[in-house]
């Protein structure tokens, strides 16, 4: 009788079981319609008396978040940044241009390029051509980063990691050296690196692959739908990192999350990304955030750089593979939770982008710190990771923002840069009408800011021209102190930014390599 029972109640048990689906609907420009347009605007005439003589590369084009084309194009002959900005639902406008002296990371095109140089080069050629050398991406991507805005032209330098494929091969030693592509010429280094790197240890990290990465502005956009059952719990839309918004890209990037219809973020993303190391050996560096790194998702792709899988994927984190068959963002379920998980790579360093979407409303953003085999990872450093949370609950103003400290809510008044005192510490964000609120609490291993990463949390009222701190940059710690200013953040336009920092030994494989906060919803008092 018993086991009749439970026959009987089985259809009643699985039923109420959560069923998690995941649809995906393509909006935005296709990357072949992409294409189309960044051509058509190549193609204005304003833009082709500027670059008529001149030595110039595309080094990305993407469409921006209100719907317009940018294009940066270098000019090696006067060393300077194009910025071409065209607006296609204004056809007859003609596209807005700007100059500036800007350093933007080396695009895989161009990187191509220095390698093309090298195998042609008296010394490292041969060995190039014969496969006896490796050529990857270092540190900085481009020399002098940190004059991101400067006041005159400097040649357009990349470091290339030149690496011996058989450890013991005595005629190449490692070596990092610049290709300056506005003179065509070698740049060799006293000790064997530029000043922020250094090749004088043994290699630490995973072995590379020398997998290529997603070219920046590579298409992907899609509106994600996760019901359970038929019901809507999350919507929101979904771009990939190569097409990522901020000037360094900011890893899987999401608008308008809205849970069971109603608003929760315009944005979430990582716009600031960084490392510095113990007694500056290396570094620091600003990292860029969209150069997909490939890792093992086997499912069936819904979107450009969507991919559902069948199964949870592996990324370099999971099984310190630098190598896989997927890049791009890829969803799966675990029990009542989504997951959307992306690999990005930054010369030598591996990151791992993740959002996590719970049925109860819950959200978890997650950031995975790796390195591939390289001389200055074997020191001890220290990432930090910056999620920017543009906060609209109900309406994209009357929001607040509370913080406890010693068990007890208080209001935030005005604008602020925060450390966290003690793991009890966190926020909550509110709707003053609603009632709607979501609290922010720190993960287990997020750490604390050191004197390099500042804070670890900062209060704002929304502006625009502050997706990320390129505007106000000094430098590659963050520079968002600039932006508090004092003024009153309740009933506003709120934005918070929530610092996770990492101390990375890579090999101590034992420790924790994830960090990130949890958002969920509460009810108030």
């Amino acid at each position: 009788m018993l086991s009749l029972l439970v026959w009987a109640l089985l259809p009643s048990v699985l039923a109420s079981e959560p069923r998690i689906q995941v649809e995906v609907i393509p909006d935005g420009h296709s990357e072949e319609e992409l294409q189309v347009l960044t051509q058509l605007a190549l193609n204005e005439k304003s833009i082709q008396r500027r670059l008529q003589v001149a030595r110039h590369r595309l080094i990305s084009s993407q469409e921006t978040s209100d719907q317009k084309l940018k294009l940066h194009i270098y000019d090696y002959d006067r060393n300077e940044l194009i910025t071409v900005t065209k607006d296609f639902k204004e056809v007859s406008q003609a596209p807005e241009i700007r100059s500036s002296f800007e350093q933007l990371p080396p695009s895989e095109e161009e990187f191509d390029e220095a390698v093309e140089f090298l195998k042609k080069d008296a010394t490292f050629g041969k060995a190039l051509v014969e496969g006896r050398i490796s050529a990857a991406q270092a540190m900085p991507g481009v020399i002098q980063q940190d004059t991101l805005f400067s006041k005159g032209a400097h040649a357009r330098i990349l470091t290339v990691s030149l690496v011996p494929t058989k450890p013991d091969d005595q005629d190449f030693p490692r070596e990092i050296v610049g290709v300056n592509l506005s003179e065509m010429k070698l740049v060799r280094y006293e000790k064997k690196a530029p000043p922020t790197a250094m090749v004088d240890m043994p290699d630490c990290g995973w072995p590379n692959a020398y997998q290529a990465n997603t070219r920046r502005g590579t298409a992907g956009s899609s509106t994600v739908i996760i019901r359970d059952g038929t019901e809507v719990l999350w919507e929101m839309r979904v771009i990939r990192p190569s097409a990522s918004s901020g000037y360094w890209g900011s890893g899987i990037d999401l608008r308008n999350i809205t849970y069971k219809g109603k608003k929760i973020l315009t944005q979430l993303n990582v716009p600031i990304l960084n490392v510095n190391y113990l007694n500056n050996v290396c570094g620091p560096y600003r990292d860029w955030q969209y150069a997909e790194n490939p890792f093992n998702a086997v499912g069936t792709d819904r979107a450009a750089g969507v991919r559902i899988a069948s199964s949870k994927p592996t990324t370099i984190l999971d099984d310190g593979v630098d190598r896989g068959n997927f890049r791009g963002v890829a969803i799966y379920t675990e029990g009542t939770e989504t997951v959307m998980v992306s690999e990005l790579s930054a010369a030598w360093y591996r990151y791992i982008s993740t959002y996590r979407f719970l049925a109860d409303g819950t959200i978890k953003p997650e950031f995975g710190f790796s390195a591939v085999d390289n001389t200055c990872v074997c020191r001890t450093h220290f990432h930090h990771v910056f999620w920017r949370m543009d906060f609209d609950l109900g309406t994209a103003t009357n929001n607040s923002m509370d913080v406890m400290k010693q068990g007890v809510w208080t209001a935030v008044e005005r604008e602020q840069v925060a450390k966290r005192g003690n793991s009890a510490q966190k926020w909550r964000v509110f709707d003053h009408d609603t009632r709607q609120a979501f609290e922010i609490i720190p993960g287990e291993h997020d750490g604390t800011a050191n004197t390099y990463g500042k804070g670890d949390a900062w209060i704002l009222r929304y502006r625009s021209g502050q997706l990320d701190d390129s505007r106000v940059y000094q430098g590659t710690s963050n520079n968002l102190n600039a932006f508090v200013t004092g003024e009153d953040v309740r009933g506003a336009d709120v934005v918070f930014w929530y610092g996770g920092h990492f101390t990375h030994e890579v090999n101590d494989h034992s420790a924790v390599h994830v960090v990130g906060p949890t958002i969920r919803p509460v009810t108030l008092d």
